[in-house]
């Protein structure tokens, strides 16, 4: 657009209200077509105010503010202060603040061209202030929308030539720069259009361009990225969704948080190329664990002397061009010792290139079939693929096969053993592991392997373990149980055959147990059946009893109480007949059988009346 001596045509019409504030109470002047806040005022706009269509007393289209110590200022207010409608045609003029704490953009411009700017955070404590103007920095002087021009700024001079710069700073924006104060850490974004030429800092790649802060000697190179936040033009919003960067129009942001007030004033640049390249080396690509090498780097296209930044595995740091490397490690759990160098020139430029020294660490895994009980036999594997394997352990162990045995271990060969391989480029490593042997447990059963008894009759299996043992059991009946007092009976065996239940008992200390079986035969008892079961008798009658056994070679036996008189006993196997005569009286016959194997049947009595 030019420069302008005079922005607007002011009349004399123009009536100026001011109010000057010092804890942002809104002050505001207004008229019948402009706004402008003088030296020292601040006008606090609290709610939404509308440039195309103004708002309050704050007239539509170009508002200004005094550019000069003390400046004049339009306050933003948290949280409801923001604005929509900037246009070219409608901007402030002059210096506008923010107290809130998001991202904002600054309805800026200046000599009729809208250029605003942006902060990714702000504060109400620690507000930031932002005027664009839209002049050669090196002269740094623009027109005063009451008329005439203002001297330079801000701070009145020097200016901010675009020929001093840092190395790295190529053609600097000669149309226009950016005055942004404040305290607190943001991400700066700054806006270009057709005026700003961008295509002769840049070639017409928009990856070479950069912002520039005045450091108060030089324009110095700031990292920035175009299209970081891309700007809405035309309103406040937090969120900046505008549309991406061309040649003609666009927007780009610092890459990292910085202090606003930490330079005097921002514009754009082109930043010099960069030609740097380098190129990584190591003097042993291959080495073992342990090993040594000497790393290099070769540098050409660099401006100016460089400097190097060596990285590695186990904290390793140079800033040699040539450094050395002892006791070389692979990185992580791979086979790769990594290193990186960051070159840097005088330029600022860097590059970044790494180089990888391969570390022969022999790769085995070992295991064994430990725990065991003592007796049994202690085995060791090892992968396969090394050129030797020695393995060493307890109680002198020591073996140079792959997967080594230790028949009938005790329990002296707990503990540590050590594998030490080599692979076939003579790299040798160590492997560890462990071994428990633990004592075998010994059970003891008091009735030995099998028990014999007669159906009916109940008994205690005694069993005992050594070592702290736990003692249980299960049986054939499904039935299960746990101490050294395993109860048996009573159970019935009906049949004529001997029947059996299996015991299987076991002693556990840690991982090892003995077991043993134990078999309870039941045998039958025999079947006894008397008649009568009692009787009466007269003095001179006959007393007649009859009993059978079966199974029919049991012995049956009888007795009488009273004895007398005799014969008061007897026996006989099949079927026994008791006939006797007896005086007037009461007399309990009583009979048994006992079968072959031991075996009784249960006491019959059948008692006797013989009256007079």
């Amino acid at each position: 657009m030019g420069n302008f001596t005079s922005k607007h045509k002011w009349g004399a019409f123009m009536a100026i209200v001011l109010t000057v504030i010092s804890q942002l109470v809104q002050a505001q002047s207004g008229s019948t077509g402009s706004t402008f806040v003088h030296t020292g005022g601040e006008m606090g706009i609290f709610g939404q105010h509308n440039f195309m269509n103004g708002s309050g007393t704050i007239s539509a289209g170009i508002i200004g503010s005094e550019r000069q110590p003390a400046i004049g200022v339009y306050s933003f207010v948290n949280p409801n202060g923001s604005w929509v409608g900037a246009t070219d045609q409608a901007f402030v003029d002059g210096y506008v603040r923010t107290y809130n704490s998001g991202a904002f953009t600054f309805p800026i411009g200046d000599n009729n061209k809208y250029r605003p700017a942006a902060v990714s955070a702000s504060s109400a404590a620690a507000p930031t202030t932002a005027a664009y103007y839209g002049v050669d920095p090196g002269l740094a002087t623009t027109s005063d929308l009451k008329g005439g021009t203002y001297g330079i700024l801000p701070g009145g001079g020097p200016a901010f030539p675009t020929t001093s710069k840092a190395a790295n700073v190529g053609v600097v924006d000669n149309v226009e720069y950016w005055d942004i104060d404040g305290t607190t850490p943001a991400k700066i974004t700054l806006t270009w259009d057709t005026n700003t030429p961008i295509n002769a800092m840049t070639g017409g790649n928009l990856n070479q361009l950069t912002i520039v802060g005045w450091d108060g000697t030089q324009w110095v190179n700031i990292p920035s990225t175009y299209d970081a936040i891309p700007l809405s033009l035309s309103t406040s919003a937090s969120a900046f969704t505008g549309s991406p960067s061309s040649l003609t129009a666009g927007s780009i942001t610092t890459s990292a948080a910085i202090v606003p007030g930490s330079y005097t004033v921002y514009t754009l640049a082109g930043a010099q190329p960069c030609n740097l390249t380098v190129t990584a080396s190591a003097s042993n690509t291959s080495v073992c664990p342990g090993g040594t090498a000497t790393l290099g780097v070769a540098v050409s296209g660099n401006t100016g002397s460089v400097t190097y930044s060596w990285t590695g595995p186990n904290g390793f740091t140079s800033s040699l061009q040539n450094p050395s490397v002892t006791n070389i490690q692979a990185s992580g759990d791979g086979n790769t010792a990594i290193y990186s160098v960051l070159v840097t020139d005088a330029n600022s430029c860097t590059a970044v290139q790494t180089v990888a020294v391969a570390v022969q660490r022999p790769a085995v895994t070992i295991s064994s079939n430990s725990p065991q009980c003592a007796g049994n036999t202690l085995s060791f594997s090892a992968t396969s693929g090394m050129s030797s394997y020695s393995w060493t352990g307890p109680n002198g162990f020591a073996s140079s096969q792959q997967n080594p045995s230790l028949p009938n271990a005790t329990t002296a060969a707990s503990g540590s053993y050590t594998l030490a391989v080599t692979n076939s480029t003579g790299c040798t490593a160590s492997f560890v592991t462990s071994a428990t042997i633990a004592t075998q447990p010994s059970l003891t059963i008091a009735a030995g392997p099998s028990l014999t008894i007669c159906s009916g009759q109940s008994t205690t299996l005694a069993v005992s373990g050594n070592n702290g043992s736990t003692i249980t059991w299960t049986n054939s009946l499904g039935q299960t149980g746990t101490g050294t007092s395993i109860p048996f009976g009573p159970i019935q065996n009906l049949s004529t055959q001997p029947q059996s239940i299996t015991y299987v008992v076991a002693a556990t200390a840690g991982s090892c147990t003995d077991t043993k079986t134990v078999e309870v035969v039941i045998n039958p008892a025999p079947v006894l059946q008397v008649v009568p079961s009692t009787a009466v008798y007269c003095a001179i009658e006959q007393i007649s009893l009859s009993a059978t056994a079966t199974p029919n070679s049991a012995t049956i036996s009888w007795s009488r109480t009273p004895t007398t008189p005799g014969p008061s006993t007897g026996s006989g196997t099949g079927t026994v007949a008791v006939q006797q005569t007896l005086p007037a009286g009461n007399y309990v016959y009583s009979f048994t059988a006992t079968g072959v194997n031991g075996c009784t049947s249960a006491v019959q009595n059948v008692p006797v009346t013989v009256q007079q």
